[in-house]
């Protein structure tokens, strides 16, 4: 009995926090920006929802489990940059790369 219920324990546990790694939903960029990470095919997409570019796509990416790369696409410059994404709970750490030496990082957090 004591078995099943630390199995039972163990999966309740292991649950939120793989749910948490879940890079879908809706993100507000260090600057305040809400952005929708969906699905759009075998990818996931980064739309942002308010503001001044409020519709616009600036990223895809692909993976899994917190962890993703892609290019993504900073909407003031309209600069195409390799980029990526790692989910770490409710933030999401976003970097962009240029010639993969000059890299920016930004934490988003999950709204």
């Amino acid at each position: 009995m004591r078995l099943i219920i630390a199995c039972m324990l163990s999966v309740a546990l292991v649950g939120p926090s793989a749910a948490a790694a879940n890079i879908t939903g809706l993100w507000k960029s260090e600057r305040g920006v809400l952005a929708r990470v969906a699905e759009c095919g075998d990818a996931f997409c980064v739309t942002i929802v308010s503001g001044k570019f409020h519709g616009r796509t600036i990223g895809r990416f692909d993976g899994d489990n917190g962890s993703y790369e892609g290019r993504i696409t900073d909407p003031n410059t309209d600069r195409h940059y390799a980029g990526s994404a790692r989910v770490e709970g409710t933030s999401m750490i976003v970097r962009g790369c240029a010639l993969k030496v000059f890299c920016k990082s930004q934490v988003w957090t999950k709204q």
